[in-house]
């Protein structure tokens, strides 16, 4: 059985994650993370199941990662068996179009949320990836990025240049994906990028390629049977390898 935690679940992925991890039996804990969980009434309405837990996090607000860490480690959500996956979900997109006006701030934004706040999450819940392996051998950490963020295939489906902001802090964080997967190598935690494709969201579009359950279901699939042989690569949510 994994234990999981997710950042962004009030909404799209992060929420259907949740409700479909709780459909697995062999998930022991499911630790969903969202910025206010006062204005997440889908996701608490899922808090029937005794394996659910919710934590507010922020992923720009530092003190908000720490005292998440705090709660879960205080409180003794994963037992003594740690934390076998983290993903982190939470996201953002601001567009930036080539052509146009630079906006300082989008860019920023989508940096700090998609890159800096990721890097900040992981570090942090660190020592619960730890206790996992001690448990069991490995840990493992999935960082969501995107089919746009492949140099091979640049733009992906949607073809347009208006994303490049979002575009190029996806592919910084396949770089904190490599970087982190050498770097913890040695001490077995594993870690990936994933596509979750071009989803029927907010952020997709109704016009997107797939649905959220969709979407959802192929990454759970991929959750549940990583290996250290998946770290510092890059996979789509149906488990086929992407380019870099």
């Amino acid at each position: 059985k994994r234990s999981v935690f997710i950042t962004g679940c009030n909404r799209g992925i992060g929420l259907r994650l949740v409700k479909e991890f709780l459909n697995n039996h062999n998930v022991s804990v499911v630790i969903a993370g969202t910025r206010n969980l006062a204005n997440a009434g889908d996701l608490l309405s899922l808090g029937d199941d005794p394996r659910l837990h919710f934590v507010e996090i922020d992923v720009q607000k530092e003190e908000t990662i720490k005292t998440a860490f705090t709660k879960i480690k205080a409180e003794n959500l994963l037992g003594e068996s740690g934390l076998d996956v983290l993903i982190n979900n939470a996201g953002i997109c601001f567009p930036l179009n080539v052509d146009a006006p630079i906006d300082r701030e989008g860019v920023r934004v989508n940096w700090d949320v998609n890159c800096t706040g990721t890097i900040a999450v992981t570090q942090n819940f660190k020592p619960l990836l730890l206790k996992a392996v001690a448990r069991k051998g490995s840990a493992y950490v999935i960082n969501m990025s995107s089919i746009m963020a492949s140099m091979t295939d640049t733009f992906g489906p949607m073809g347009e240049r208006h994303m490049t902001g979002y575009s190029m802090s996806k592919a910084a964080l396949n770089m904190l994906t490599r970087c982190l997967s050498m770097g913890w190598k040695d001490e077995h935690i594993g870690v990936t990028s994933i596509s979750p494709g071009w989803v029927q969201t907010e952020m997709g579009g109704e016009g997107a390629e797939i649905s959220v359950e969709e979407s959802a279901e192929g990454l759970i699939r991929f959750a549940m049977i990583m290996t250290e042989e998946h770290s510092g690569k890059y996979y789509n949510y149906d488990g086929t390898e992407i380019e870099w």
